[in-house]
């Protein structure tokens, strides 16, 4: 008889890298692997995302009529959680985050603290903490597109690799 094949762990049905909303009361603070935010489109469906794809006549969220978002992604070291996580968050966090900058600085390095307040709706204040130097910065992870772990959140991996299933992309400059 063949041996059998044995598992040494649970296979992980998600994504690689885990995509964090901030939920209510949530506090964080992340070292920035990215040197800036990486923006897509998304349509809202009430309590979830779709993915907004740039040939719009094929998008189901414009079929449809869902409101269409822009998200900033940042990918960095979770302390709390001590591993490495996409933040996703809303373009007026964004917008102060940027703020939070020098005209010639990017992200990379930077230790941001994100809190939401109470509720759902509740807005995010960031704030800037610090900034990894010497061996912490060097041992910074690269940079990540979120690309695939979205499309692996939105279960689109097996759609055929075509137009009509890139979801539309906007870089940050």
């Amino acid at each position: 008889m063949l041996p059998l094949d044995r598992a040494s762990e649970l296979p992980r049905t998600g994504p690689e890298i885990w995509v964090r909303r901030l939920a209510a009361s949530e506090e964080l603070q992340l070292t920035c692997s990215s040197p800036c935010f990486w923006l897509f489109w998304v349509h809202w469906a009430g309590d979830h995302s779709l993915p907004c794809f740039q040939d719009h006549k094929a998008c189901p969220g414009h079929r449809q009529g869902l409101p269409r978002r822009v998200r900033g992604y940042v990918y960095g070291w979770v302390a709390q959680y001590k591993k490495y996580e996409f933040l996703e968050l809303p373009p007026s966090t964004v917008e102060k985050t940027q703020e939070l900058l020098m005209p010639s600085e990017n992200l990379r390095g930077k230790v941001l603290r994100y809190k939401r307040g109470n509720g759902r709706k509740a807005g995010i204040k960031v704030s800037r903490v610090g900034e990894a130097t010497g061996e912490n910065f060097t041992r910074l992870a690269a940079d990540r597109d979120p690309a695939a772990t979205l499309v692996k959140l939105w279960g689109l991996e097996d759609l055929p690799n075509n137009s009509a299933a890139k979801p539309s992309i906007a870089f940050a400059s």
